[in-house]
């Protein structure tokens, strides 16, 4: 049998391994089987995924990225000026505010990985691409 740490990530998802012990000590045995045969069905791609969200109704709510974005600086500077964390010459730009939103998606990703925040990154990266006018 070979040791979970042994085996590479992508043959633990494997049909192959499916039911097979992965690991022999008696106090950590873990079984394949267990493993979900895909980690998430879905019929669009991660990125296809992010331009949907950053499209469509969302887009109609919250409105384009640039005014969307300088709303929530707006506040977070108002908040941390008020807490003395942001001196008055300081500022956090629209774009800032994207690239920290991904900043809090990937400390997600590292504690609990799921695709929602992929799709949510790539996402927040068009809505950077869209604030610096590199894309409509």
């Amino acid at each position: 049998m070979m040791k979970l740490k042994e085996m590479p990530l992508s043959s633990l998802l494997r049909e192959e391994y499916r039911g097979e012990c992965v690991d022999q000590d008696a106090t950590s045995k873990k079984l394949v089987d267990e493993l979900p045969t895909r980690p998430h069905e879905s019929t669009h791609s991660v990125l296809t995924e992010a331009l949907e969200a950053t499209s469509g109704d969302r887009r109609r709510d919250y409105d384009h990225a640039l005014p969307n974005h300088q709303r929530i600086a707006l506040y977070w500077n108002a908040h941390l000026r008020a807490i003395g964390v942001l001196g008055k010459n300081a500022e956090i730009s629209p774009a800032d505010v994207a690239m920290m939103m991904i900043l809090l998606k990937v400390a997600r990703q590292a504690k609990t990985p799921k695709r929602d925040n992929l799709v949510d990154i790539a996402g927040y990266a068009r809505c950077v691409a869209q604030i610096e006018e590199m894309e409509p």
